[in-house]
């Protein structure tokens, strides 16, 4: 998961399970305890609706007891980790390629508007969490067929925008953290008061 992403792995997890099909996770905590998150598995400790309405209220409330009782998260099924951020899906109508960002929706868009030909992406936001799933595929009849060493480069170049237009507002952030307004005068000095004896 790029770039600031990489700071809320759970966070992140959460919003891939909610968002993409068959996706289940396993939580690993400090007590040794392990979670299954699951739609479909019938032995899940709870569902990432559930999973993500807890770290909402978390965040909401400030008392992060979930996310500090993790030390690991796990997919156990629906995508397959290639690294960098990146995960593999395989549908009946086209391969996919997965990845979070904490970029807004609006960013995303920007970040990947000069994307490779012949691709598809679907922005699926969750402002509550503060993160995006964004899923890279073929378009539906390109003109060539799509091999997934080509949708793979496609990709690795649509995380690696989202990874630089995320360092970007870090970057934003961080050297201009207060705008100055220069529409109103600034405020006149005070004259200095003289004293009588």
């Amino acid at each position: 998961m790029p770039g600031a992403s990489a700071d809320h792995p759970l966070r992140e997890a959460a919003c891939l399970a909610h968002t993409v099909p068959g996706v289940t996770l396993r939580l690993h905590c400090h007590s040794g305890a392990e979670l299954l998150v699951s739609y479909s598995c019938l032995g899940a400790d709870l569902d990432p609706c559930r999973l993500r309405a807890t770290l909402l209220h978390e965040r909401v409330s400030g008392v992060q007891r979930l996310d500090a009782a993790v030390t690991r998260v796990e997919i156990v099924a629906g995508v397959r980790p290639l690294g960098i951020g990146l995960y593999e899906r395989h549908t009946a109508d086209a391969d996919e390629r997965w990845f979070v960002t904490t970029l807004a929706a609006e960013q995303v868009a920007a970040a990947l508007a000069d994307g490779p030909d012949h691709f598809h992406t679907v922005i699926k936001p969750d402002p509550e969490l503060g993160v995006n799933a964004v899923c890279i595929r073929p378009l539906a009849a390109p003109a060539h067929q799509v091999n997934a060493a080509e949708l793979d480069e496609a990709a690795v170049w649509a995380v690696s925008a989202a990874l630089a237009a995320e360092v970007a507002t870090e970057l934003g952030a961080l050297t201009h953290p207060a705008r100055i307004d220069t529409s109103r005068p600034a405020p006149s000095k005070p004259t200095p008061r003289k004293e009588h004896p």
